[in-house]
């Protein structure tokens, strides 16, 4: 049932392109048309138990992960799969 919360599919930028090098944020639960089905009910019981900010992730937050990647504080972050999901990957 939980699997319901999860995208299928992540969410790539593409640094050092030309090594062949990549790091990818996998986004969790976020408010959305396509989610808005899920505010009430036993989907919204179990983001509210499940997923340890207790909430559905904030659009901006996911802009604000790939805006770091893009950035120059990103530079050195390569190869890895950041997850954005408030903590439903620890729960």
């Amino acid at each position: 049932m939980l699997d319901r919360f999860r995208l299928d599919g992540k969410v790539a930028i593409v640094t050092g392109a030309s090594s062949g090098l990549g790091v990818a944020f996998e986004p969790g639960f976020f408010a959305s048309e396509m989610t808005e089905q899920y505010a009430e009910g036993y989907m919204a019981w179990q983001l509210e138990h499940r997923v340890l900010m207790g909430r559905p992730g904030d659009p901006a937050e996911l802009v604000a992960a790939a805006i770091f990647l893009a950035s120059d504080a990103g530079s050195y972050v390569t190869g890895a799969v950041i997850p954005v999901d408030g903590g439903i990957l620890i729960t």
